[in-house]
């Protein structure tokens, strides 16, 4: 297998919760931008909170989420701190999220219209 290949036996629980645990740190919007900001370059939280236009310490707090899941990894420097994305499949995994998306909105279904993105907040729960 060259890592493209799915297993044809469904994942054991614990896989599925830990892949289930990635998909909610991703869900958050801030999370993903660190990720694509990472993907293209190396930064510091200070770095990421002046692009981000966030306080630091909120951005310490979401590198830890990803930090934990293996997400990002980091590198000191002195007493800096480089952040960056853990290896090539989450950059991987990232691009393919970003592109079904961009494949899902930007193709018309059979009758032309185009499909409409309905987010989590739209979602009702079943009564």
């Amino acid at each position: 297998m060259d890592g493209t290949e799915l297993k044809l036996s469904p994942p054991d629980q614990p896989t599925l919760e830990a892949v289930a645990s990635i998909y909610r740190a991703l869900a958050a919007s801030s999370r993903l931008k660190i990720l694509l900001r990472l993907r293209q370059q190396t930064a510091t939280v200070g770095g990421l909170a002046n692009w981000l236009a966030m306080e630091p310490s909120a951005v310490s707090q979401q590198l830890r989420v990803l930090r934990h899941l293996r997400l990002v990894t980091r590198d000191r420097c002195g007493r800096t701190t480089y952040y960056r994305i853990y290896d090539r499949s989450v950059a991987r995994l990232v691009d393919h999220a970003v592109h079904h998306v961009e494949h899902v909105i930007s193709a018309p279904d059979r009758g032309g219209s185009r499909h409409r993105l309905i987010v989590q907040d739209e979602v009702s729960a079943p009564s």
